[in-house]
């Protein structure tokens, strides 16, 4: 409630910006996401332009029409949400928005998925987006990357499962539904799709 007070105070002025400064940290969940949909409700019905600055990047992600990465104080990306969530651009920004499958090319995943030649051209660093992969069990017979499953970490209505692929190397699957247990024998199939050209290093 206080914190829905002081936005009625800051927005009674009719100011043209207003900056919000990490103002959900002190919140639980329930009521960090509630106020977030409020204060985006708010501020469009007031055409008030509202710069938010958070540590939490599903926060911006779901806040913003437009989102700006920064990092040592200088933007490194910037767009719309969906778009730079979809195109990182950058190794650093991939890892910065929680994509962990920031690889080099000669990971075993690359040449699995069987991408043309030029949708990697120029690629410095390779991201595998983990919701594109699908796992299988070995005695499926698909086709995949035989591995071991790691460690599975449940987020909401996705499983984050971890594996290490027997080629060398590891990917995160983000799987809905069914997901292995720690020590499962897997098949990871990497569609041409999974694959992102990046700039910078993947170390």
């Amino acid at each position: 409630e206080q914190q829905r007070v002081a936005l009625a105070r800051t927005l009674a002025p009719g100011p043209p910006v207003v900056l919000l400064d990490e103002p959900l940290t002190s919140l639980d969940r329930a009521l960090r996401e509630a106020l977030l949909v409020t204060m985006a409700e708010v501020f469009d019905a007031t055409a008030t332009t509202a710069v938010l600055v958070t540590h939490d990047q599903s926060e911006a992600l779901q806040f913003g029409h437009e989102v700006a990465v920064m990092r040592a104080g200088r933007i490194v990306r910037a767009g719309p949400p969906a778009e730079v969530w979809e195109d990182p651009q950058q190794a650093w920004t991939a890892r910065f928005l929680g994509l962990a499958n920031v690889v080099d090319r000669d990971h075993p995943a690359v040449p699995a998925a069987g991408a043309p030649a030029e949708q990697l051209q120029g690629a410095g660093a390779v991201l595998i987006r983990p919701e594109r992969l699908r796992l299988h069990p070995q005695a499926s017979g698909c086709a995949g990357l035989p591995g071991r499953v790691r460690g599975t970490a449940f987020r909401g209505g996705m499983s984050v499962v971890t594996v290490e692929l027997d080629a060398g190397g590891s990917l995160d699957v983000w799987s809905v539904g069914r997901t292995a247990d720690p020590g499962d024998g897997v098949l990871v199939e990497v569609p041409a799709t999974a694959l992102l050209a990046l700039s910078g290093s993947a170390d």
